[in-house]
């Protein structure tokens, strides 16, 4: 019988804020450039999608699968 102690760790490590797995490689620099741009973007998804030649529901889908809060970009006083 296999049990979870006998699973690798990075099998049982899961990505922060996510219900995933860890992120490989692309997927860390994919969040990173998305984070990036809605810094620069005061958390605009629209200007993101432009900046990133990608639509709305795709930015609006990665924040949700890299576990982005979007609440934290804006510059509502």
């Amino acid at each position: 019988m296999i049990s979870l102690n006998h699973l690798p760790s990075y099998l049982l490590n899961k990505a922060p804020d996510s219900d995933s797995l860890p992120l490989d490689p692309l997927e860390r620099e994919e969040k990173k450039m998305i984070d990036y741009w809605l810094q620069k973007a005061n958390g605009n998804v629209s200007e993101v999608a432009r900046r990133l030649n990608r639509s709305r529901a795709t930015i609006y889908r990665k924040i949700k699968q890299y576990g982005l809060n979007l609440s934290k970009y804006s510059n509502i006083d």
